[in-house]
């Protein structure tokens, strides 16, 4: 009785861990989707930007 009390404890933290860092994924693809989401949205703005900031560094 005692092995197997250990081996739910270890497999708990071990389910809790793998949790944890599924969570840490989502949450840095949501920012990741944030940052991207506007891009995608309007990209003709972000190649008129790119393309003044290339000419005023030319100049």
């Amino acid at each position: 009785m005692n092995k197997f009390k250990l081996v739910l404890i270890i497999l708990t933290i071990l389910l809790f861990g793998i949790k944890q860092c599924e969570n840490r994924q989502k949450q840095r693809a949501d920012e990741l989707i944030k940052k991207v989401k506007p891009l995608l949205d309007n990209p003709e703005l972000y190649i008129n930007d790119i393309k003044t900031k290339a000419t005023e560094n030319s100049k």
